[in-house]
């Protein structure tokens, strides 16, 4: 039995590694997509608000899922995403419903948002997250 057992934990922690590098793979393909001069992982991170450790944590924390709804928003603000589309592919990378079709009440309302702050097309991607952090506190 522990042999089984042994091989369920190794396989379940592949997927976790493999969702930490998918996410992270979809942030840096997008950061190249949009060719923000200077933009790095890191930047984006910062930029974001998101903690700079979240992908170690990832990969080394028991239970730890990754950013959650609000910073995989964050980071495609950050990243400089123009389309909706951008965000959902963050999203899907990170297990969660696009934001596009989403199911729910807070899906439409984080769409809402986004669409608002992407139609100003010259806000500074630091602009853009902090409007998005003011107005998710009205959701909630």
């Amino acid at each position: 039995m522990n042999e089984i057992e042994e091989r369920i934990r190794n396989s379940l922690k592949k997927i976790e590694l493999d969702d930490c590098k998918t996410l992270k793979d979809v942030i840096k393909d997008l950061i190249e997509r949009h060719k923000t001069k200077g933009l790095s992982l890191a930047k984006v991170l910062r930029i974001s608000q998101v903690p700079e450790n979240i992908f170690r944590r990832m990969k080394s924390e028991k239970g730890y899922g990754g950013p959650n709804l609000e910073s995989c928003i964050k980071m495609g603000l950050a990243i400089g995403c123009t389309d909706i589309k951008e965000f959902d592919e963050i999203l899907s990378a990170r297990g969660f419903a696009n934001l596009s079709d989403g199911p729910n009440i807070l899906h439409k309302k984080y769409k809402c948002i986004v669409s608002i702050i992407l139609s100003e097309k010259e806000m500074p991607l630091e602009d853009r997250v902090n409007l998005f952090i003011t107005s998710a506190d009205l959701v909630n």
